[in-house]
C-alpha cells in the first residue's frame, strides 16, 4: 500500500487555508501526513485535528524554495505526495481514488485531474471564463509522454493547469529538489516537464479538484473599468517576468528533448515579446532581461518555419515587435492593453 502526503501552500491569502485542510481532513481515506508552508502559521486552525500534521513557517514568495522545504519535511515512506494551494478544496474522495490508479500503474510518475470551479464565495459556476479553461484541457483521460507531449501542449495549452489539480511520486520530487528550489512561481508546469522527462503522466477527466476563481492576485475576477483592468496587468506583467526566469532554468533541464524543448522555447518567446513592450509600461520591482528587438524578430522567423508557432502567433509576435516602430513603445503599449480590456469585457459578457 502506497503513502501519501498534502503540501498546503499559503501566503498572504488566508480567507480559504481552513476550508482547504478541513477538505483534505475530511477525505474518504485521509493522508499519512499533511505539511503546511505558511507565512502565518496562527491561521491553521485544524493542527490537533490530525495525527501527522507538520506546520513550516515561509515568510517569502519564492513557490520552488517552499515546496522543496516541504519535501524535506515529508516521511522517508511516503510515496505519493499531493499539492493544495490555501483557495483551492480536494472533492472528497480524490485522494482514495488517485492512490488506487497509482497503485494499480507502476508505470505512472504523475497523475493530472480536471476541475470543479467555485467563486470566491464557494459556489459552483459554469460561465465562459471556465468554458475557455475547460477547451484548453483535454476531457478525457489521456497518456502524456515525451512522443506527444508537444502535439498534446499544441492542442491543450493548459494541460498542466492548477498545481491543486496534480499527484507525483515523491522520488521524482527528491530527484529535482535543486531545480524546484530555484522555482519563483512556474510549479505546474515544471512538474509537468519533470515528470515526462521520467516517464507517463495520466491526464484523468474526474474532477477531483474544485480551483476557485477571483481569489488570485493576477485574477480578472470581474473587472469592468480599465483603471481596474491596468492595476490587474501591472500584477500580471510583474508574474510574467517571474514566469520567463523560471521558463529559462527548466529550458535547462529540457533541452536534449526535442518535444519539450520547442514547447519552452516557445513559452520564452511568448513572454520576451510581451515584456519587450510592457515591462517598459509598467514599473515592477523585479524584471526579466529581455532580448533585443534583432533577436526577437530572428528567432519568431525560425520557429516559424520550425513549425514551433502558428502563423496567427507569428503576426501577433511581428505586431508587438514592430508596433513601437510606427508608434513608440508607450502609445504601442496602450493599444495593446486596450485590446486586451475589450477582450476580457467581451469575454465577461457572453
Amino acid at each position: 500500500m502506497m503513502k501519501t502526503a498534502v503540501i498546503v501552500t499559503v501566503y498572504k491569502r488566508y480567507n480559504y487555508v481552513n476550508e482547504a485542510i478541513n477538505s483534505v481532513l475530511h477525505q474518504t481515506v485521509l493522508p499519512d501526513q499533511i505539511v503546511v508552508v505558511t507565512d502565518n502559521t496562527k491561521i491553521i486552525e485544524n493542527s490537533q485535528n490530525f495525527h501527522n500534521l507538520t506546520t513550516i513557517e515561509a515568510n517569502y514568495p519564492d513557490y520552488g524554495k517552499k515546496i522543496v522545504q516541504a519535501i524535506n519535511s515529508l516521511d522517508d515512506d511516503i510515496d505519493i505526495v499531493f499539492f493544495l494551494e490555501d483557495d483551492d478544496i480536494f472533492d472528497k474522495y480524490k485522494i482514495e481514488y488517485i492512490k488506487r490508479i497509482f497503485e494499480r500503474n507502476n508505470n505512472l510518475v504523475m497523475i493530472h485531474n480536471l476541475q470543479k470551479y467555485i467563486d470566491i464565495n464557494g459556489k459552483e459556476i459554469n460561465n465562459s471564463f471556465t468554458k475557455s479553461i475547460e477547451e484548453t484541457q483535454p476531457q478525457e483521460d489521456t497518456i502524456i509522454n515525451l512522443d506527444n507531449i508537444f502535439v498534446l501542449i499544441n492542442r491543450y495549452p493548459f494541460l498542466g493547469f492548477n498545481i491543486s489539480s496534480m499527484s507525483i511520486k515523491k522520488d521524482i520530487l527528491d530527484k529535482y529538489k535543486n531545480f524546484i528550489n530555484e522555482l519563483k512561481i512556474m510549479l505546474d508546469t515544471s512538474l509537468l516537464f519533470i515528470s515526462v522527462l521520467e516517464g507517463n503522466v495520466l491526464h484523468i477527466s474526474n474532477r477531483l479538484t474544485y480551483f476557485r476563481i477571483g481569489s488570485g492576485i493576477s485574477s480578472y475576477g470581474n473587472i469592468t473599468n480599465y483603471t481596474d483592468f491596468l492595476k490587474n496587468q501591472h500584477k500580471i506583467i510583474c508574474l510574467q517576468n517571474k514566469i520567463l526566469e523560471d521558463l529559462r532554468k527548466l529550458y535547462k533541464i529540457v533541452k536534449n528533448y526535442e518535444s519539450c524543448r520547442k514547447i519552452v522555447e516557445r513559452g520564452i518567446l511568448i513572454h520576451e515579446t510581451d515584456l519587450y513592450l510592457l515591462n517598459n509600461y509598467f514599473n515592477c520591482d523585479y524584471k526579466a532581461s529581455t532580448s533585443s528587438y534583432t533577436s526577437l524578430l530572428f528567432r519568431c522567423i525560425k520557429y516559424l518555419f520550425n513549425n514551433e508557432i502558428s502563423l496567427s502567433e507569428f503576426i501577433i509576435y511581428m505586431a508587438k515587435l514592430n508596433l513601437p516602430l510606427i508608434y513608440g513603445k508607450k502609445k504601442s503599449s496602450e493599444l495593446i492593453l486596450k485590446r486586451r480590456f475589450k477582450q476580457i469585457l467581451e469575454l465577461n459578457t457572453k
